[in-house]
Protein backbone atom coordinates (compact mmCIF):
# COMPACT_ATOMS: atom_id res chain seq x y z
CA UNK A 1 0.00 0.00 0.00
CA UNK A 2 1.24 3.49 -0.82
CA UNK A 3 -0.22 6.72 0.45
CA UNK A 4 0.87 10.20 -0.57
CA UNK A 5 2.09 12.79 1.90
CA UNK A 6 2.68 16.37 0.76
CA UNK A 7 4.81 18.99 2.48
CA UNK A 8 4.98 22.51 1.07
CA UNK A 9 7.53 25.06 2.22
CA UNK A 10 6.39 28.60 1.45
CA UNK A 11 9.38 30.91 1.09
CA UNK A 12 9.47 34.61 1.88
CA UNK A 13 8.35 36.68 -1.11
CA UNK A 14 11.18 37.42 -3.51
CA UNK A 15 13.66 34.96 -1.94
CA UNK A 16 13.56 32.36 -4.75
CA UNK A 17 11.76 32.45 -8.08
CA UNK A 18 13.33 29.67 -10.16
CA UNK A 19 11.38 26.90 -11.82
CA UNK A 20 10.91 23.46 -10.29
CA UNK A 21 14.13 21.44 -10.24
CA UNK A 22 15.16 19.46 -13.33
CA UNK A 23 17.34 16.40 -13.96
CA UNK A 24 19.59 15.72 -16.94
CA UNK A 25 20.51 12.07 -17.52
CA UNK A 26 24.16 11.74 -18.56
CA UNK A 27 24.08 8.05 -19.46
CA UNK A 28 25.48 7.31 -22.90
CA UNK A 29 28.76 7.51 -24.80
CA UNK A 30 31.60 9.37 -23.09
CA UNK A 31 35.07 10.27 -24.28
CA UNK A 32 37.60 8.18 -22.39
CA UNK A 33 41.23 7.27 -21.85
CA UNK A 34 43.31 5.28 -19.40
CA UNK A 35 46.10 6.99 -17.48
CA UNK A 36 48.25 4.21 -15.99
CA UNK A 37 51.14 6.59 -15.31
CA UNK A 38 48.89 9.24 -13.73
CA UNK A 39 50.01 12.04 -16.02
CA UNK A 40 46.62 13.61 -16.71
CA UNK A 41 46.55 16.32 -14.06
CA UNK A 42 50.11 17.50 -14.71
CA UNK A 43 49.51 17.54 -18.48
CA UNK A 44 46.10 19.25 -18.10
CA UNK A 45 44.08 16.56 -19.84
CA UNK A 46 40.75 18.14 -18.78
CA UNK A 47 41.47 20.95 -21.25
CA UNK A 48 41.77 18.51 -24.17
CA UNK A 49 39.42 16.09 -25.90
CA UNK A 50 40.03 12.53 -24.76
CA UNK A 51 40.89 10.12 -27.61
CA UNK A 52 38.78 7.00 -26.91
CA UNK A 53 35.11 6.34 -26.06
CA UNK A 54 33.26 4.22 -23.50
CA UNK A 55 29.66 3.68 -22.44
CA UNK A 56 28.47 4.87 -19.03
CA UNK A 57 27.15 3.68 -16.68
CA UNK A 58 29.68 0.89 -16.92
CA UNK A 59 33.16 -0.28 -16.06
CA UNK A 60 36.49 -0.64 -17.81
CA UNK A 61 36.13 -4.42 -17.39
CA UNK A 62 32.81 -4.48 -19.21
CA UNK A 63 34.29 -2.35 -22.00
CA UNK A 64 37.31 -4.68 -22.24
CA UNK A 65 39.71 -1.89 -21.43
CA UNK A 66 42.84 -2.53 -19.44
CA UNK A 67 45.37 -5.34 -19.57
CA UNK A 68 44.27 -8.80 -20.76
CA UNK A 69 44.46 -11.33 -17.95
CA UNK A 70 47.33 -13.76 -18.78
CA UNK A 71 46.23 -16.30 -16.17
CA UNK A 72 43.72 -19.10 -16.77
CA UNK A 73 40.41 -19.05 -14.86
CA UNK A 74 40.38 -20.76 -11.47
CA UNK A 75 37.83 -21.46 -8.74
CA UNK A 76 39.45 -18.92 -6.40
CA UNK A 77 37.02 -16.15 -7.29
CA UNK A 78 35.83 -13.79 -10.00
CA UNK A 79 37.87 -14.11 -13.20
CA UNK A 80 38.46 -10.83 -15.01
CA UNK A 81 39.40 -11.17 -18.72
CA UNK A 82 40.56 -7.54 -18.61
CA UNK A 83 41.64 -5.81 -15.44
CA UNK A 84 42.83 -2.32 -14.67
CA UNK A 85 43.84 -0.54 -11.48
CA UNK A 86 44.78 3.10 -11.81
CA UNK A 87 43.47 6.37 -13.18
CA UNK A 88 40.89 6.60 -15.96
CA UNK A 89 39.37 9.75 -17.44
CA UNK A 90 35.76 10.22 -18.60
CA UNK A 91 34.53 13.27 -20.51
CA UNK A 92 31.50 14.60 -22.31
CA UNK A 93 29.92 17.88 -23.35
CA UNK A 94 26.78 19.03 -21.58
CA UNK A 95 24.20 21.57 -22.73
CA UNK A 96 22.89 23.85 -19.99
CA UNK A 97 19.38 25.08 -20.87
CA UNK A 98 18.35 28.69 -20.47
CA UNK A 99 15.74 27.65 -17.90
CA UNK A 100 18.59 26.77 -15.53
CA UNK A 101 19.84 30.33 -15.30
CA UNK A 102 20.49 31.22 -11.66
CA UNK A 103 19.79 27.68 -10.47
CA UNK A 104 22.11 25.55 -8.39
CA UNK A 105 23.46 22.67 -10.48
CA UNK A 106 24.95 19.50 -9.00
CA UNK A 107 26.58 16.41 -10.49
CA UNK A 108 25.42 13.04 -9.08
CA UNK A 109 27.52 9.85 -9.47
CA UNK A 110 25.75 6.94 -7.78
CA UNK A 111 28.58 4.40 -7.36
CA UNK A 112 32.29 4.82 -8.02
CA UNK A 113 35.46 2.87 -7.22
CA UNK A 114 37.27 4.65 -5.59
CA UNK A 115 38.18 8.34 -5.77
CA UNK A 116 36.77 10.96 -8.14
CA UNK A 117 37.76 14.48 -9.17
CA UNK A 118 35.73 16.75 -11.45
CA UNK A 119 36.61 19.55 -13.89
CA UNK A 120 34.18 21.83 -15.72
CA UNK A 121 35.56 23.64 -18.77
CA UNK A 122 39.04 22.73 -17.59
CA UNK A 123 38.60 24.18 -14.08
CA UNK A 124 38.57 21.92 -10.99
CA UNK A 125 35.29 21.60 -9.06
CA UNK A 126 35.27 20.84 -5.34
CA UNK A 127 37.61 18.33 -3.72
CA UNK A 128 38.33 14.62 -4.10
CA UNK A 129 35.47 12.33 -3.04
CA UNK A 130 36.14 8.74 -2.04
CA UNK A 131 33.05 7.06 -0.58
CA UNK A 132 32.63 3.38 -1.41
CA UNK A 133 29.01 3.22 -0.22
CA UNK A 134 27.37 6.59 -0.97
CA UNK A 135 26.98 8.71 -4.12
CA UNK A 136 29.62 11.27 -5.06
CA UNK A 137 27.99 14.68 -5.51
CA UNK A 138 29.61 17.87 -6.79
CA UNK A 139 28.21 21.39 -6.60
CA UNK A 140 28.75 23.13 -9.94
CA UNK A 141 27.44 26.46 -8.65
CA UNK A 142 24.57 28.81 -9.46
CA UNK A 143 26.18 30.77 -12.29
CA UNK A 144 26.49 28.25 -15.13
CA UNK A 145 26.00 30.04 -18.42
CA UNK A 146 23.52 28.74 -20.95
CA UNK A 147 25.11 26.61 -23.64
CA UNK A 148 27.80 23.96 -24.01
CA UNK A 149 30.28 23.01 -21.29
CA UNK A 150 32.87 20.25 -21.07
CA UNK A 151 32.59 17.95 -18.06
CA UNK A 152 35.62 15.79 -17.17
CA UNK A 153 35.77 13.16 -14.41
CA UNK A 154 38.92 11.48 -13.12
CA UNK A 155 38.33 8.07 -11.50
CA UNK A 156 41.15 6.38 -9.61
CA UNK A 157 40.49 2.83 -8.39
CA UNK A 158 43.95 2.47 -6.88
CA UNK A 159 43.63 1.11 -3.34
CA UNK A 160 43.81 4.30 -1.26
CA UNK A 161 43.52 2.77 2.19
CA UNK A 162 44.10 -0.80 3.38
CA UNK A 163 40.57 -1.74 4.53
CA UNK A 164 41.39 -5.41 5.00
CA UNK A 165 42.27 -8.44 2.86
CA UNK A 166 38.70 -9.76 2.78
CA UNK A 167 36.60 -6.59 2.73
CA UNK A 168 33.71 -7.36 0.39
CA UNK A 169 33.52 -3.78 -0.90
CA UNK A 170 36.88 -4.26 -2.65
CA UNK A 171 37.95 -7.89 -2.37
CA UNK A 172 39.25 -9.20 -5.70
CA UNK A 173 37.88 -12.69 -5.05
CA UNK A 174 34.30 -11.44 -5.44
CA UNK A 175 33.63 -8.23 -7.43
CA UNK A 176 37.14 -6.94 -7.95
CA UNK A 177 38.06 -3.30 -7.73
CA UNK A 178 36.57 -2.17 -11.03
CA UNK A 179 37.15 1.29 -12.48
CA UNK A 180 34.05 3.03 -13.79
CA UNK A 181 30.82 4.76 -12.82
CA UNK A 182 27.63 2.73 -12.32
CA UNK A 183 24.05 3.60 -11.48
CA UNK A 184 22.63 7.07 -11.96
CA UNK A 185 24.86 9.68 -13.59
CA UNK A 186 23.04 12.99 -13.81
CA UNK A 187 22.92 16.73 -13.39
CA UNK A 188 20.31 18.14 -11.02
CA UNK A 189 19.13 21.74 -10.99
CA UNK A 190 17.40 23.27 -7.98
CA UNK A 191 16.61 26.73 -6.73
CA UNK A 192 19.44 28.47 -4.82
CA UNK A 193 17.41 27.79 -1.66
CA UNK A 194 16.62 24.10 -1.78
CA UNK A 195 15.53 21.04 0.19
CA UNK A 196 18.81 19.36 1.00
CA UNK A 197 17.55 16.38 2.96
CA UNK A 198 14.45 14.84 4.52
CA UNK A 199 14.62 12.15 7.21
CA UNK A 200 11.39 10.50 8.38
CA UNK A 201 11.01 8.93 11.84
CA UNK A 202 8.10 6.71 12.86
CA UNK A 203 6.30 7.85 16.00
CA UNK A 204 4.30 4.71 16.61
CA UNK A 205 2.51 5.85 19.78
CA UNK A 206 1.27 9.12 18.29
CA UNK A 207 0.60 7.50 14.90
CA UNK A 208 2.50 10.12 12.98
CA UNK A 209 5.59 10.48 10.83
CA UNK A 210 8.12 13.00 12.10
CA UNK A 211 9.82 14.71 9.15
CA UNK A 212 13.17 16.37 9.78
CA UNK A 213 13.79 18.75 6.88
CA UNK A 214 17.13 20.38 6.12
CA UNK A 215 17.28 23.38 3.76
CA UNK A 216 20.34 24.52 1.84
CA UNK A 217 21.01 28.11 0.86
CA UNK A 218 23.44 29.34 -1.79
CA UNK A 219 22.16 32.94 -1.88
CA UNK A 220 24.22 34.11 1.09
CA UNK A 221 21.11 35.73 2.55
CA UNK A 222 18.85 34.67 5.40
CA UNK A 223 15.14 34.12 4.86
CA UNK A 224 12.00 32.70 6.40
CA UNK A 225 8.81 30.97 5.37
CA UNK A 226 6.16 28.46 6.34
CA UNK A 227 6.02 24.69 6.13
CA UNK A 228 2.59 23.26 5.35
CA UNK A 229 2.05 19.49 5.57
CA UNK A 230 -0.87 17.32 4.55
CA UNK A 231 -1.41 13.59 4.17
CA UNK A 232 -3.05 12.72 0.88
CA UNK A 233 -6.08 10.37 0.91
CA UNK A 234 -6.34 10.45 4.70
CA UNK A 235 -8.93 12.46 6.65
CA UNK A 236 -6.37 14.50 8.60
CA UNK A 237 -5.97 18.26 8.77
CA UNK A 238 -3.02 20.13 7.29
CA UNK A 239 -0.14 21.00 9.62
CA UNK A 240 1.87 24.20 9.35
CA UNK A 241 4.92 25.69 11.08
CA UNK A 242 7.15 28.71 10.59
CA UNK A 243 10.68 28.04 9.34
CA UNK A 244 13.73 30.21 8.90
CA UNK A 245 17.13 29.73 7.29
CA UNK A 246 20.48 31.40 7.73
CA UNK A 247 23.15 32.14 5.18
CA UNK A 248 24.06 28.44 4.94
CA UNK A 249 20.59 26.89 5.39
CA UNK A 250 18.12 25.86 8.06
CA UNK A 251 16.13 23.01 9.59
CA UNK A 252 12.56 22.26 10.52
CA UNK A 253 10.76 19.37 12.18
CA UNK A 254 7.15 18.57 11.42
CA UNK A 255 4.84 15.82 12.70
CA UNK A 256 2.57 14.46 9.99
CA UNK A 257 -0.46 12.55 11.41
CA UNK A 258 -1.38 9.27 9.75
CA UNK A 259 -4.57 8.63 11.70
CA UNK A 260 -6.09 5.56 13.32
CA UNK A 261 -5.83 3.69 10.02
CA UNK A 262 -2.02 3.86 10.05
CA UNK A 263 -0.51 0.81 8.34
CA UNK A 264 2.66 -0.80 9.70
CA UNK A 265 5.58 -2.20 7.72
CA UNK A 266 6.69 -5.78 8.34
CA UNK A 267 7.76 -8.85 6.39
CA UNK A 268 4.20 -9.96 5.68
CA UNK A 269 2.56 -6.58 5.02
CA UNK A 270 5.30 -4.17 3.85
CA UNK A 271 3.09 -1.08 3.75
CA UNK A 272 4.85 2.02 2.43
CA UNK A 273 4.07 5.73 2.47
CA UNK A 274 5.39 8.39 0.11
CA UNK A 275 6.35 11.79 1.46
CA UNK A 276 6.44 14.68 -1.01
CA UNK A 277 8.31 17.76 0.13
CA UNK A 278 7.97 20.96 -1.90
CA UNK A 279 9.57 24.36 -1.50
CA UNK A 280 7.46 27.14 -3.02
CA UNK A 281 7.30 30.90 -3.16
CA UNK A 282 4.22 32.97 -3.81
CA UNK A 283 4.25 32.11 -7.51
CA UNK A 284 5.52 28.57 -8.12
CA UNK A 285 7.12 25.44 -6.73
CA UNK A 286 10.87 25.90 -6.65
CA UNK A 287 12.10 22.57 -5.30
CA UNK A 288 10.73 19.14 -4.42
CA UNK A 289 11.88 16.06 -2.53
CA UNK A 290 10.12 12.69 -2.39
CA UNK A 291 10.81 10.11 0.33
CA UNK A 292 9.39 6.60 0.64
CA UNK A 293 9.20 5.30 4.21
CA UNK A 294 7.46 2.73 6.37
CA UNK A 295 6.03 2.87 9.86
CA UNK A 296 7.90 0.28 11.90
CA UNK A 297 9.96 -0.17 15.04
CA UNK A 298 12.84 -2.64 15.21
CA UNK A 299 14.25 -3.22 18.68
CA UNK A 300 16.17 -5.57 20.97
CA UNK A 301 13.93 -6.60 23.85
CA UNK A 302 16.01 -8.60 26.25
CA UNK A 303 17.64 -11.30 24.15
CA UNK A 304 15.18 -11.13 21.30
CA UNK A 305 14.57 -8.92 18.31
CA UNK A 306 11.13 -7.38 17.93
CA UNK A 307 9.44 -5.88 14.91
CA UNK A 308 6.57 -3.57 15.81
CA UNK A 309 6.71 -4.85 19.41
CA UNK A 310 6.35 -8.49 18.40
CA UNK A 311 9.20 -11.05 18.59
CA UNK A 312 10.68 -11.78 15.16
CA UNK A 313 12.94 -14.62 14.06
CA UNK A 314 15.41 -13.45 11.42
CA UNK A 315 16.07 -16.17 8.85
CA UNK A 316 18.76 -14.96 6.52
CA UNK A 317 21.68 -15.40 4.22
CA UNK A 318 25.00 -13.69 3.51
CA UNK A 319 25.82 -11.42 0.57
CA UNK A 320 29.53 -10.77 -0.06
CA UNK A 321 29.18 -8.47 -3.07
CA UNK A 322 29.17 -11.45 -5.44
CA UNK A 323 27.89 -10.46 -8.89
CA UNK A 324 30.00 -12.47 -11.35
CA UNK A 325 28.24 -11.51 -14.57
CA UNK A 326 28.84 -7.77 -14.30
CA UNK A 327 31.28 -7.53 -11.40
CA UNK A 328 29.17 -4.79 -9.80
CA UNK A 329 25.86 -4.88 -7.90
CA UNK A 330 22.69 -3.98 -9.79
CA UNK A 331 21.37 -0.47 -9.27
CA UNK A 332 17.81 -1.12 -10.43
CA UNK A 333 14.94 -2.20 -8.18
CA UNK A 334 13.62 -5.16 -10.26
CA UNK A 335 16.99 -6.94 -10.13
CA UNK A 336 17.02 -6.76 -6.34
CA UNK A 337 13.37 -7.82 -6.16
CA UNK A 338 14.33 -10.97 -8.06
CA UNK A 339 17.08 -11.68 -5.48
CA UNK A 340 14.78 -11.12 -2.51
CA UNK A 341 11.94 -13.15 -3.99
CA UNK A 342 14.39 -16.00 -4.47
CA UNK A 343 15.49 -16.01 -0.83
CA UNK A 344 11.87 -15.59 0.30
CA UNK A 345 10.98 -18.72 -1.67
CA UNK A 346 13.32 -20.57 0.72
CA UNK A 347 11.58 -19.10 3.76
CA UNK A 348 14.12 -16.35 4.43
CA UNK A 349 13.34 -12.78 5.48
CA UNK A 350 16.76 -11.25 6.11
CA UNK A 351 20.07 -10.54 4.36
CA UNK A 352 23.43 -9.55 5.78
CA UNK A 353 25.81 -7.55 3.58
CA UNK A 354 29.29 -8.65 4.64
CA UNK A 355 31.61 -5.62 5.03
CA UNK A 356 29.82 -3.52 2.42
CA UNK A 357 26.64 -1.53 1.91
CA UNK A 358 24.42 -2.10 -1.15
CA UNK A 359 23.10 0.69 -3.39
CA UNK A 360 19.80 2.52 -3.02
CA UNK A 361 17.91 0.02 -5.20
CA UNK A 362 18.68 -2.83 -2.79
CA UNK A 363 17.01 -0.99 0.08
CA UNK A 364 14.07 0.15 -2.07
CA UNK A 365 13.41 -3.40 -3.26
CA UNK A 366 13.66 -4.77 0.29
CA UNK A 367 11.13 -2.15 1.39
CA UNK A 368 8.72 -3.50 -1.20
CA UNK A 369 9.38 -7.18 -0.52
CA UNK A 370 9.42 -7.02 3.28
CA UNK A 371 13.03 -8.17 3.69
CA UNK A 372 15.11 -6.96 6.64
CA UNK A 373 18.70 -5.92 5.92
CA UNK A 374 21.97 -5.69 7.83
CA UNK A 375 24.52 -3.31 6.27
CA UNK A 376 28.16 -3.09 7.32
CA UNK A 377 30.98 -0.59 7.03
CA UNK A 378 33.51 -1.40 4.28
CA UNK A 379 36.19 -2.71 6.63
CA UNK A 380 37.37 -6.18 7.65
CA UNK A 381 40.24 -7.86 9.51
CA UNK A 382 42.23 -4.69 10.30
CA UNK A 383 42.27 -3.28 13.83
CA UNK A 384 40.86 0.07 14.87
CA UNK A 385 43.37 2.56 16.21
CA UNK A 386 46.31 1.40 14.09
CA UNK A 387 45.84 3.81 11.19
CA UNK A 388 44.29 7.28 11.78
CA UNK A 389 43.51 7.78 8.09
CA UNK A 390 41.69 4.45 7.88
CA UNK A 391 39.79 5.20 11.08
CA UNK A 392 38.71 8.62 9.80
CA UNK A 393 37.50 7.05 6.54
CA UNK A 394 35.54 4.37 8.43
CA UNK A 395 33.85 6.94 10.66
CA UNK A 396 32.85 9.05 7.65
CA UNK A 397 31.44 5.99 5.86
CA UNK A 398 29.42 4.97 8.92
CA UNK A 399 27.71 8.36 9.05
CA UNK A 400 27.18 8.42 5.29
CA UNK A 401 25.40 5.06 5.48
CA UNK A 402 22.76 6.18 7.97
CA UNK A 403 22.27 9.55 6.29
CA UNK A 404 21.95 8.08 2.80
CA UNK A 405 19.82 5.00 3.48
CA UNK A 406 18.30 5.67 6.90
CA UNK A 407 14.73 6.27 5.67
CA UNK A 408 14.30 2.71 4.45
CA UNK A 409 12.25 0.52 6.81
CA UNK A 410 14.15 -2.54 5.55
CA UNK A 411 17.38 -1.10 7.01
CA UNK A 412 17.21 -2.72 10.45
CA UNK A 413 20.72 -3.69 11.55
CA UNK A 414 24.22 -2.24 11.10
CA UNK A 415 27.72 -3.23 12.17
CA UNK A 416 31.12 -1.53 12.11
CA UNK A 417 32.41 -4.07 9.60
CA UNK A 418 33.65 -7.64 9.89
CA UNK A 419 36.07 -9.53 12.12
CA UNK A 420 38.30 -6.90 13.64
CA UNK A 421 39.05 -5.37 17.01
CA UNK A 422 41.61 -2.91 18.29
CA UNK A 423 41.05 0.23 20.31
CA UNK A 424 37.94 -0.46 22.39
CA UNK A 425 37.45 3.23 23.14
CA UNK A 426 37.21 3.98 19.42
CA UNK A 427 34.87 1.07 18.65
CA UNK A 428 32.65 2.05 21.57
CA UNK A 429 32.57 5.66 20.41
CA UNK A 430 31.53 4.62 16.91
CA UNK A 431 28.64 2.48 18.19
CA UNK A 432 27.50 5.29 20.49
CA UNK A 433 27.81 7.82 17.67
CA UNK A 434 25.48 5.76 15.47
CA UNK A 435 22.94 5.16 18.23
CA UNK A 436 22.77 8.91 18.78
CA UNK A 437 22.76 9.80 15.09
CA UNK A 438 19.84 7.57 14.06
CA UNK A 439 17.74 5.48 16.49
CA UNK A 440 15.80 3.79 13.67
CA UNK A 441 18.30 0.91 13.46
CA UNK A 442 20.22 -1.36 15.84
CA UNK A 443 24.01 -1.15 15.95
CA UNK A 444 26.85 -3.36 17.05
CA UNK A 445 30.62 -3.66 16.97
CA UNK A 446 32.33 -5.57 14.12
CA UNK A 447 30.63 -8.82 13.16
CA UNK A 448 32.44 -11.77 14.72
CA UNK A 449 35.01 -9.38 16.14
CA UNK A 450 35.76 -7.49 19.32
CA UNK A 451 32.58 -6.69 21.27
CA UNK A 452 31.78 -3.34 22.84
CA UNK A 453 29.72 -2.98 26.01
CA UNK A 454 27.27 -0.60 24.32
CA UNK A 455 26.43 -2.91 21.40
CA UNK A 456 22.73 -3.57 20.83
CA UNK A 457 23.06 -7.04 19.33
CA UNK A 458 25.77 -9.62 18.68
CA UNK A 459 27.08 -11.30 15.55
CA UNK A 460 29.14 -14.38 16.36
CA UNK A 461 31.09 -16.87 14.27
CA UNK A 462 30.33 -19.65 16.75
CA UNK A 463 27.14 -21.48 17.54
CA UNK A 464 26.07 -22.47 14.05
CA UNK A 465 22.92 -24.41 14.76
CA UNK A 466 19.69 -24.38 16.75
CA UNK A 467 18.62 -25.29 20.29
CA UNK A 468 17.76 -28.82 21.17
CA UNK A 469 19.19 -32.24 21.81
CA UNK A 470 20.18 -34.12 18.72
CA UNK A 471 20.78 -31.06 16.56
CA UNK A 472 24.04 -30.74 14.69
CA UNK A 473 25.14 -27.77 16.81
CA UNK A 474 23.39 -26.75 20.01
CA UNK A 475 24.03 -23.00 20.36
CA UNK A 476 23.02 -22.77 24.03
CA UNK A 477 26.66 -23.10 25.11
CA UNK A 478 27.68 -20.19 22.89
CA UNK A 479 24.91 -17.93 24.14
CA UNK A 480 25.70 -18.79 27.77
CA UNK A 481 29.42 -18.11 27.24
CA UNK A 482 28.65 -14.50 26.39
CA UNK A 483 28.19 -13.86 30.15
CA UNK A 484 25.55 -11.26 29.36
CA UNK A 485 22.49 -13.49 29.17
CA UNK A 486 20.29 -15.09 31.75
CA UNK A 487 19.96 -18.87 31.40
CA UNK A 488 17.50 -19.99 28.77
CA UNK A 489 14.28 -20.73 30.58
CA UNK A 490 11.27 -22.44 29.06
CA UNK A 491 8.02 -20.68 29.75
CA UNK A 492 6.86 -23.24 32.30
CA UNK A 493 9.94 -22.56 34.51
CA UNK A 494 8.65 -19.09 35.31
CA UNK A 495 6.69 -19.39 38.55
CA UNK A 496 5.95 -15.74 39.25
CA UNK A 497 3.91 -13.41 37.06
CA UNK A 498 5.91 -10.57 35.47
CA UNK A 499 6.12 -7.37 37.45
CA UNK A 500 4.33 -4.36 36.06
CA UNK A 501 6.41 -2.56 33.45
CA UNK A 502 8.97 -5.35 33.07
CA UNK A 503 8.44 -5.64 29.34
CA UNK A 504 7.12 -2.22 28.33
CA UNK A 505 7.61 -2.26 24.58
CA UNK A 506 6.92 -5.85 23.56
CA UNK A 507 3.65 -7.70 23.08
CA UNK A 508 3.68 -11.05 24.91
CA UNK A 509 2.00 -14.06 23.38
CA UNK A 510 0.84 -17.14 25.35
CA UNK A 511 3.82 -19.26 26.36
CA UNK A 512 6.31 -16.37 26.36
CA UNK A 513 8.29 -15.05 29.31
CA UNK A 514 8.91 -11.31 29.68
CA UNK A 515 12.38 -9.78 29.68
CA UNK A 516 13.35 -7.23 32.28
CA UNK A 517 14.75 -4.42 30.19
CA UNK A 518 14.30 -0.70 30.56
CA UNK A 519 13.81 0.97 27.22
CA UNK A 520 15.53 4.08 25.98
CA UNK A 521 15.27 5.16 22.34
CA UNK A 522 14.31 1.60 21.40
CA UNK A 523 17.23 -0.29 22.96
CA UNK A 524 17.66 -1.99 26.36
CA UNK A 525 19.64 -0.28 29.10
CA UNK A 526 20.52 -1.19 32.68
CA UNK A 527 17.64 -2.50 34.75
CA UNK A 528 17.62 -3.29 38.46
CA UNK A 529 15.86 -6.63 38.05
CA UNK A 530 17.39 -9.80 36.56
CA UNK A 531 16.81 -10.45 32.89
CA UNK A 532 14.83 -13.40 31.56
CA UNK A 533 14.73 -14.20 27.86
CA UNK A 534 11.46 -14.09 25.95
CA UNK A 535 11.03 -17.74 25.08
CA UNK A 536 8.22 -19.04 22.88
CA UNK A 537 7.38 -22.73 23.21
CA UNK A 538 9.45 -23.38 20.09
CA UNK A 539 12.77 -22.26 21.53
CA UNK A 540 14.52 -21.22 18.32
CA UNK A 541 13.52 -17.57 18.04
CA UNK A 542 16.90 -16.13 18.90
CA UNK A 543 19.27 -16.26 15.98
CA UNK A 544 19.38 -14.63 12.60
CA UNK A 545 21.18 -17.31 10.63
CA UNK A 546 23.10 -14.92 8.40
CA UNK A 547 25.12 -17.25 6.23
CA UNK A 548 27.79 -18.61 8.56
CA UNK A 549 27.47 -15.93 11.27
CA UNK A 550 24.51 -16.18 13.67
CA UNK A 551 23.10 -12.92 14.99
CA UNK A 552 21.25 -12.54 18.26
CA UNK A 553 19.79 -9.76 20.32
CA UNK A 554 21.02 -9.43 23.85
CA UNK A 555 20.23 -7.84 27.17
CA UNK A 556 23.07 -5.98 28.87
CA UNK A 557 23.19 -6.29 32.68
Amino acid sequence: MRRGVAIIVAAAAGAVTALCGDTMNLAGTWAFTLDPQDRGIAEMWPTNVLPDTIGLPGTTDAAKRGMPNPNPPTLDGLYRPNSYEGVAWYQRDIEIPGAWKGMRVTLFLERVRWATQVWLDGEPVGTVQDSLIAPHEYDLGTDLAQGRHRLTIRVDNTARIALGPFVSALYGGTPGNLNGIVGRIELNATAPVWIDDVQVYADMERKCAVASVRLGNATGKAGSGTIVAAVASLPTKAVSAAVGWGVTGGTAVLSVPLGDGMKLWDEFTPNLYTLHVSLVDALATVDTRTVTFGMRSFAACGTQFTLNNRPVFLRGTLECHVFPLEGVPPTDVPSWQRIYRTIKSYGLNYMRFHSWCPPEAAFAAADIEGVMLQAEAPRANVNAGDNPRRDAFTEAELLRMVRTYGNHPSFCLMTLGNEYGGADELLTRWVGMLIKADPRHLYTSPSCGQSTTNRQFTVTGEGRGVHGEGTQHDIRRVVASDHRHSPLLPAQERTEPPAAGQFPSCVLEPGMVPVTAAQHHGYPVRSSAPAVRVVPNRRVQRLAMAGHHPVFAQHRP
